[in-house]
């Protein structure tokens, strides 16, 4: 943004539900960082974690999207019918199983395997009390689950933005193009971003190509 470049604030129902969008796009984007960051991590003893972590990350964040009540309530099923992939919706589910059931609670015995035992010597005599905790850090990269759930996120992204997202924008430039006392109210935009926050300066509508999606 240009630093005299004056801003208004929009607070209508479709900047509401423009917003809600654009929140989801953004947890779309984190997922698919962090599927991307895990390709290019060598499967070891050593990077276990990391890799469970970006995979945790993806899933968790691939689940925001649906997620929330008032603040984040989007028509999911509508962004599946809008991507033109009757898949869409089953793929859904099987990423959200492995939210519900291992990586934000423990519920899919599947996922995990924790026993305890009970060492002996050739006394015998009890030598050790082990538990041992075998968890899932999620599937191999090359697996048929990861390359789809890459695709997905993509699909949805993309869909988001040109069904959604673009046409709201398009919607509220034509009413602030046509509200005089709109203008009126206009300020200098705010200053940098705090170091603890990412930010994304998304730019649905140019006065010179529009929402740039050719239709």
């Amino acid at each position: 943004m240009e630093s005299d470049e004056l801003r208004v604030q929009l607070g209508s129902v479709d900047a509401n539900v423009l917003r809600k969008w654009g929140s989801a796009w953004f947890d779309l984007i984190q997922a698919g960082q962090a599927l991307e960051a895990r390709l290019g991590i060598e499967s070891a003893l050593s990077t276990a974690f990391l890799r469970r972590a970006l995979w945790e990350s993806a899933v968790i964040s691939y689940g925001r999207v649906g997620q929330g009540d008032k603040k984040r309530k989007i028509d999911l099923d509508a962004l599946f019918v809008a991507t033109g992939d009757p898949r869409t919706s089953d793929f859904h589910n099987e990423i959200m199983e492995w939210r519900h059931d291992h990586v934000a609670h423990r519920k899919g015995a599947r996922f995990e395997d924790v026993h305890a035992v009970v060492c002996y010597d050739e006394a015998p005599d009890v030598l050790a009390l082990r538990l041992l905790i075998e968890s899932s850090v999620g599937p191999s990269d090359d697996d048929t689950l990861v390359e789809s759930f890459r695709e997905h996120v993509l699909l949805l992204r993309n869909t988001m933005w040109e069904a959604f997202l673009a046409p709201l924008a398009e919607k509220l430039v034509y009413a602030a193009q046509n509200d005089a006392m709109l203008r009126v109210t206009a300020a200098v935009g705010a200053g940098a971003v705090p170091l603890d926050r990412i930010a994304a300066n998304l730019v649905l509508w140019a006065r010179d190509n529009g929402t740039g999606i050719v239709t």
